[in-house]
């Protein structure tokens, strides 16, 4: 379970970084107006959130999981509610990932609790 967590860390760092990454494109390249800093501190929102999970499932504490998983489905749910292309798809794909690392680690968390 050791390297699933690292693995889960990994990608929500990595997530965090691409919503960065895009963020800063968009806070460049489109025009100067207050929807772009709105836009952009969405982006930033989203990304501390995902590394503020990335460190949170080292507790391994179910409701941490719960959150995270709901946090997850709501991205997912998001990012097919828009414009959709090549960006959302990797996004998606990642989301997905993520999705399957937690729901999978939480359940081996709940076991090891019912064991008890």
């Amino acid at each position: 379970m050791k390297n699933s967590i690292k693995t889960l860390q990994l990608m929500l760092t990595a997530n965090a970084v691409i919503w960065l990454s895009f963020g800063y494109t968009w806070l460049a390249r489109v025009a100067d107006d207050a929807q772009r800093y709105t836009i952009f501190g969405v982006m930033l929102i989203n990304a501390i959130m995902m590394l503020v999970i990335a460190y949170l499932v080292q507790l391994k504490n179910k409701w941490v999981f719960y959150f995270a998983i709901a946090y997850v489905l709501t991205n997912i749910f998001l990012t097919t509610t828009d414009q959709f292309g090549v960006y959302d798809l990797i996004i998606l794909v990642i989301q997905i990932l993520i999705l399957v690392y937690l729901i999978n680690i939480k359940c081996q968390i709940c076991k090891k609790h019912k064991k008890k």
